[in-house]
């Protein structure tokens, strides 16, 4: 075939390549294996060899991609091949080899019978050497420039192929390494996923979440052995060893020495609560051997299990048939976080049922105390009943018979004195009966039912205006306003509350009272407002107490017991009841019967 035949066909081949280059990609070594053959059966070469370059860590080295003929592959001349693609690595440009000339270290390496020129084509793509043609023993062509040229165009594209080839490979490693690192995360989740259920159920014990626990450690990581302590009270770690782990197996519990520390390798990551792994145990630092009847301990991994830093447990593996991994400690590391909460958990209901313990107990020790102040306080009620009126009737009764027998000889002086302590004994009876009344509001049981407070309101408003009939007052009740309440304990809220206002407006020529409800942060709150005598704030503490007034008897009539009785009822409701006032503008009483809403600053409610 003549010259310009071979320069044709190798321009073939170039443009061939162009237009499959990246799907040579693939498979290199069959695109290599084509432009070999043709290379040979054109030019008339005794070995054409196509290497691409591989980077390590170490240093470069060079693999056949494609050699011709094949033979050459067999024997020890695939090596000389290598060690020609090294020597040929230094150079920036295509290479001529002549046989004569070439030194000693390239001669030895040439394939026999090589006796024409040896033309080496270095291939690089984008700043990287890729690999290396070389062509052997070319055997003699009048037009071997114009060959060359060829060649040296088509090595540029054989560089392309390469490279896109080693970037596939590299795409495809990375394709597997995530892929992998994705099989193994979902393993991981997997195991965490059937872990959660026992961490997170209130009848697992410890041992059930251990179990389950221990078991995917090992499947994760391969260990033959395992187990899990936990530290207990005294701070000494009680673990669980399988017969198959030392003989006798069972509950083994083992202190720390005087100084806190735990001994020997298991001991190691419970003293430096850092995770590890040694895949050659005996040679470590921490080692002190097994105990007897223990199985040799091939590889070992531990986990320390921290709450926060305090730490509650340990997860130990042992033996698995390959070398422990970063990634094995990482798996084991998210078990015992799990594991960490399950433990929690534990202690957090003991102490739950060691608090109910005690709170049941001082509920029955507050209930007997109740019941003992019920019973005083019935007492006193009886003895107050009994005991105390009939002095005061004595005293009554004297003084009227004194009165009706001697009112006519009797200076004006002493019927005064008589009038005077007749007053005081219907005074001191009216306190006998609100004391009474007030007790008797604390004992009585809660009946909630829906109540329409403003037919309520309106009821009460009826009896206070037919009281003074002659009084000019005006009732502002908004309709509608509902609760869920105890309807006599109710009405009696309404009806000294509605009453105080009734009072302390006499003095009005033109009285206003509101009764009404407003939502508050989801619940009502109610009030009665009035434009009567009104109060200075500074002493709004006082309302609410019994007896409290601040106000005279000469300037309104009253005991101080009214809204004692009022803040007892809806104390007992669970609500809140507070004042504002304004002396000569008025007063707002609100309340609440459902522990809702909110009083101001200084309110009144304590």
């Amino acid at each position: 075939m003549g010259d310009d035949s071979n320069h044709k066909s190798l321009n073939f081949l170039f443009v061939e390549l162009l237009e499959n280059i990246l799907r040579l990609a693939e498979n290199p070594g069959e695109c290599g294996t084509y432009i070999t053959e043709q290379i040979r059966e054109l030019i008339g070469v005794r070995v054409v060899a196509l290497m691409q370059c591989v980077q390590s860590s170490a240093c470069a080295t060079y693999e056949p991609v494609s050699l011709c003929p094949r033979r050459t592959r067999d024997g020890g001349f695939a090596a000389n091949l290598q060690r020609l693609a090294l020597l040929s690595s230094a150079a920036q440009g295509p290479q001529v080899w002549l046989p004569e000339e070439s030194p000693p270290e390239v001669r030895d390496l040439l394939p026999p019978h090589a006796d024409g020129e040896s033309l080496i084509f270095p291939l690089d793509a984008g700043g990287e050497r890729v690999g290396v043609l070389m062509l052997l023993g070319v055997m003699g062509h009048a037009g071997l420039d114009t060959i060359y040229a060829s060649l040296e165009r088509l090595s540029g594209v054989l560089a392309l192929v390469l490279r896109n080839s080693l970037l596939y490979r590299d795409l495809e490693r990375k394709v597997m390494e995530r892929t992998e690192t994705l099989r193994w995360r979902a393993r991981v989740a997997a195991a965490l996923a059937d872990l959660f259920p026992p961490v997170v159920c209130t009848t697992a014990t410890f041992n059930d979440v251990a179990a389950i626990a221990v078991e995917k450690a090992k499947e994760l990581t391969g260990s033959s052995h395992g187990y899990i302590g936990m530290l207990d009270e005294a701070g000494r770690l009680v673990t669980n060893l399988t017969s198959d782990m030392m003989a006798g197996g069972g509950d083994l519990t083992f202190p720390p020495d005087a100084a806190g520390r735990f001994p020997g390798l298991w001991g190691h990551s419970l003293n430096t609560l850092l995770p590890f792994y040694s895949n050659a145990p005996s040679r470590h630092p921490a080692a002190l051997g097994v105990p007897a009847g223990h199985i040799p301990v091939t590889r070992f991994l531990s986990v320390p299990v921290l709450f926060g830093n305090a730490l509650v447990a340990q997860i130990a593996l042992a033996n698995p048939p390959h070398d422990y991994t970063d990634r094995d400690l990482e798996a084991v590391c998210r078990i015992s976080e799990f594991l960490a909460l399950a433990i929690q958990r534990l202690r957090s209901e003991e102490e739950i049922r060691r608090l109910n313990v005690d709170l049941e107990q001082r509920v029955r020790d507050r209930t007997a105390q109740l019941e003992a102040s019920n019973r005083e306080l019935e007492s006193f009620c009886y003895s107050v009943s009994h005991d105390l009126r009939a002095p005061l009737r004595h005293i009554e009764g004297f003084s009227a018979i004194l009165m009706d027998e001697h009112c006519e000889t009797a200076g004006e002086e002493a019927l005064g004195c008589l009038r005077r302590i007749r007053g005081a004994t219907v005074k001191m009876e009216r306190l006998i009966d609100a004391l009474l009344n007030l007790s008797r509001l604390s004992r009585e049981p809660l009946h909630r039912v829906p109540l329409d407070l403003s037919q309520l309101a309106r009821k009460v408003a009826g009896e206070l205006a037919t009281s003074v009939p002659g009084r000019r007052v005006t009732f502002r009740i908004a309709d509608d306003v509902r609760a869920v309440a105890d309807p006599v304990l109710t009405e009696v809220v309404m009806t000294n509350l509605l009453g105080n206002a009734w009072k302390y407006t006499e003095k009005k020529k033109e009285t206003v009272i509101e009764f009404g409800a407003r939502p508050v942060d989801g619940g009502m709150v109610y009030f009665v407002r009035d434009n009567g005598a009104g109060f200075d704030m500074r002493y709004v503490g006082k309302l609410f107490g019994a007896f409290q007034r601040l106000h005279s008897s000469e300037e309104f009539e009253g005991i101080g017991i009214g809204l004692a009785t009022v803040q007892r009822i809806i104390h007992r409701h669970g609500g809140l009841v507070w004042a504002e006032g304004v002396p000569g503008e008025g007063a707002c009483f609100s309340f609440t019967l459902d522990g809702t809403g909110a009083p101001p600053f200084g309110g009144g409610e304590p």
